[in-house]
């Protein structure tokens, strides 16, 4: 399954229901973990794996925000891109956030992100200042029932290739 590579390097982390943090490296099925609901910010469980490959080695698109986020992602991995329209305004209501995402690659230097707020309750859209590639080894894919994750809390997509939750469950 890591053949195509359509997912974030092992270093990225995600925020636990406990408080803590835990690398993707380390992360397990069943793990709780934040994500994006339909309406709220909220803590769920990892489902299972779409990839997790210790040993794949993989080109990553890095992305750093103006709030000091970054996040590793491959080309086909999909997260959540902003018009910029909100950057600057205070928290971003979940529902009025973009419902589809784009593919990593699609995304460039001065296009927004949506990134979790200092509360831990709120998301924030923010400008990228830096786009730039780095190859690792490990890729990993957790999946949630929502099908979205906060990862180095940065809004993403536990999708690649298919948006479709119901298709990406399959």
């Amino acid at each position: 399954g890591g053949q195509q590579q359509w997912c974030f390097t092992g270093d990225m982390t995600v925020r636990m229901i406990d408080g803590s943090t835990k690398r993707m490296d380390q992360l397990q099925k069943q793990d709780w973990v934040m994500a994006v609901d339909h309406n709220n910010i909220e803590f769920v469980p990892v489902e299972f794996w779409l990839h997790r490959v210790p040993s794949q080695e993989a080109e990553f698109n890095v992305f750093e925000t103006e709030n000091g986020k970054t996040i590793k992602l491959t080309d086909k991995h999909y997260i959540f891109k902003g018009d910029c329209s909100r950057v600057g305004t205070g928290p971003v209501p979940i529902l009025s956030m973009p419902k589809s995402a784009v593919f990593a690659e699609e995304l460039r230097e001065g296009d927004c992100l949506f990134t979790l707020g200092d509360d831990g309750k709120h998301m924030n859209e923010v400008h990228i200042v830096r786009a730039s590639k780095e190859t690792h080894t490990g890729i990993y894919a957790p999946m949630t029932e929502s099908g979205r994750i906060i990862v180095n809390d940065v809004h993403a997509s536990c999708h690649n290739i298919m948006e479709e939750t119901a298709m990406g469950h399959s």
